[in-house]
């Protein structure tokens, strides 16, 4: 049976109710807290094409050249701090937790899952656990040396050079997925779970228009979840959708949360 549209009041009813939560983020979050996005680089990469920029062909064929179009990002989000929108979902998550302590004999059936398409850090930041980074981490470098392949923390003090693994020396690549990157099976397997088995699901400041992520959404929507939007645009979600916020994610959220401070 189809679930019809529901209004706030309901939409407000079904979050303080439902004992599985999943929640997708994308670039629209962060933007408050000064992040740029993809389409957006900073600096004098400004005017070069993200999909031109960041891809292993430019990386193999000229290291420096990769990392100068990915440090300027680097640097801006660990500048950035958590916005409102960030630290609300962390209380959501806060919330989930306690529904779980207060309900010992069914505690494995609350679970909240934040998927971000993010790669700044900030929802962790905000305090939120449960975080699948569909798209890596911008904090992060991985070794190119197939035999070694460790990831490890950036320092920021060494841009604009090319990390070297602290292991083997090899040139390190940024810790995201670069454009016509396969995503990490493990990680777009819990997110599609994660999504599959929710109550509600928040689609939050992401155009839809990336895919897995957006087609989690979709086929959570057939499998019976409340799909509930906030976005001040309308997407390819939105038809699917049985609430629809026109509003920031901050704002969004507050309403739904019924949060004033």
């Amino acid at each position: 049976m189809i679930q019809p549209p529901i209004d706030l009041s309901r939409a407000r009813e079904l979050l303080a109710q439902a004992p599985r939560i999943a929640v997708l983020t994308g670039a629209g979050i962060s933007k408050p807290s000064g992040i740029p996005t993809f389409r957006d680089a900073p600096g004098p990469q400004a005017n070069v094409k993200p999909i031109t920029a960041m891809n292993m062909t430019l990386f193999r064929a000229d290291p420096p050249a990769a990392w100068a179009t990915h440090w300027p990002r680097v640097l801006a989000m660990r500048a950035a701090q958590p916005n409102g929108a960030h630290h609300l979902l962390s209380r959501l998550e806060a919330q989930i937790d306690a529904r779980a302590v207060a309900h010992p004999e069914t505690r494995d059936a609350y679970e909240f899952t934040l998927v971000t398409q993010n790669i700044d850090g900030l929802h962790q930041r905000a305090g939120t656990r449960q975080v699948i980074e569909l798209h890596g981490t911008a904090h992060k470098a991985q070794c190119t040396n197939k035999t070694c392949k460790v990831s490890f923390e950036l320092d920021v003090s060494l841009a604009p050079a090319v990390p070297l693994c602290p292991l083997c020396g090899t040139a390190g690549r940024p810790g995201v997925v670069w454009f016509g990157e396969q995503l990490h099976p493990v990680r777009a397997r819990l997110a599609k779970s994660a999504f599959l088995y929710a109550h509600v699901a928040l689609i939050i400041g992401t155009s839809a228009q990336v895919y897995p992520a957006a087609g989690y959404a979709q086929e959570a929507r057939a499998w019976g979840t409340t799909l509930i939007e906030i976005n001040p645009e309308e997407t390819d979600l939105t038809r699917l959708c049985h609430l629809s916020l026109r509003v920031s994610a901050e704002e969004g959220l507050r309403a739904l949360m019924d949060v004033t401070r």
